[in-house]
Order: structure tokens, then sequence, then C-alpha cells
């Protein structure tokens, strides 16, 4: 078991918070793309294979090359706990302070996801960003269930739905609150399905085109552990 930091933007940290987020899609950096070879899904460890030090390596997702014979393995793994990193505040009185040389627990802390404008509870500080945020600011844990690796526009229906999207009750359609529509003529951005409707979120965050990309993704499941 492993803690490792993970980023969420303040609507997925909402998402989480209430329940309706228990994935996160993540890309895998492959080193090269070499056009006489594919990457295919596959596994590594497993029974019968061991560390250097005589411990049972687990059984991992991981995709190979075909030609190079290259395997990579994501970070993530069964049991990590990972600590969300998110947009925070503290008081302004320490504005010029970085994290390091503040005292843990010490100042009180707010969170952009809890806030629909201002904050009122004395954290009026300057907004600071996600990756700034150390460990013991962060009130959010994740046990992760579940790893696999697949291609994005693999994902499922209910995956989809996992990631966070969810459904408008009046109009059938389904949205993501809290993602603005990239055309601010329209008050929020939705889709007629889950599929569809995450697409359209992760051209929203990653840029246009990166849904048609179909990268390989690493898909992780997870549940609070608080």
């Amino acid at each position: 078991m492993t803690d490792r930091p993970i980023i969420f933007s303040a609507p997925m940290v909402r998402a989480i918070l209430e329940g309706r987020k228990t994935q996160t899609r993540r890309v895998l950096k492959l080193p090269h793309n070499n056009p006489l070879g594919v990457w295919e899904a596959t596994t590594v460890g497993g029974p019968g294979v061991y560390t250097g030090d005589g411990q049972r390596y687990p059984e991992r997702a991981a995709i190979w090359h075909t030609r190079t014979g290259t395997t990579i393995a994501p970070a993530f793994a069964v049991g990590d706990r990972l600590w969300v990193r998110e947009a925070w505040r503290t008081s302004a009185s320490i504005d010029d302070t970085p994290p390091r040389d503040m005292f843990p627990r010490l100042r009180p802390v707010s969170y952009e996801a809890d806030y629909t404008s201002e904050p009122n509870d004395g954290c009026r500080g300057r907004l600071r960003p996600s990756i700034h945020m150390p460990r013991w600011a962060s009130r959010i844990t994740l046990e992760v269930t579940a790893v696999k690796i697949e291609r994005l526009q693999d994902i499922s229906a209910e995956d989809a739905v996992a990631e966070g999207v969810t459904i408008r009750e009046k109009s059938g359609d389904f949205w993501v609150p809290g993602i603005e529509h990239p055309n601010k003529d329209f008050p929020y951005l939705s889709r007629s399905t889950p599929r569809e409707m995450f697409a359209a979120l992760w051209d929203t965050v990653n840029g246009s085109g990166a849904w048609g990309a179909n990268p390989w993704v690493v898909a992780i499941t997870f549940e609070r552990a608080d």
C-alpha cells in the first residue's frame, strides 16, 4: 500500500463528496509511438512473481509493445491510498508564506469546491492551486479498489456515470454539475448519453481533439477512506 497525491478540480471534488464520482482516468505516458508495433493490454506480476527482497509481487494491469516488448505498468495499484489535492485558501495574513513554512493544523483551511462565492469563514487569503496543497491540508483520502488499462474511447456508459456524469431529471440529458459550457451563451454542457457527455467533458478539460486522440488511460476505481 502506497500513499500518493492526486489532483482533482473543484467540480470533481464536489462529485466525490456527493458520492457521484468513484472513478478517474489518467493518460498513460508512453515512451514512443513505433509504427511497426502496437500497444496491447496485459498484466504483470501475479502468482510465482517476487520482488528482489522476496516479497510477492501482486498482479497489476499493464500494457506492452508488440515489437519492442516494452512493458508499462501504472503507478496506481489496488490498496493504494490517494490523498486529494484541490484548490484551497487559508487566512490572508499568511498569503506570502509558502506551504512548507506553515505550521500544520494551526491555520484554518477552506476549499474552493465548497463555495459558489467568496468564502466567509475567515479564510480570505489568496486562492492557492491544488498542486501546492501539502499533505496536512488534504481533507479527502481515497482507497483504490480496482485498476484497469484501456483506450479512452472504450469507456462504458456505466463507467461514464462512475466518472461523475449524471442525468438531469427534467430534461433526461446528461451533464456534470459545475462544468461550464465552452460557449458562454449556453447555461451548461450536456449530451444525450453518458459516453457522449464524458467525451465532451474530456475535450473541455484536456483540449479540443483530446477524445479523438483516443489515448491509453489508466482507469482507477476508488472509495472514500475516512
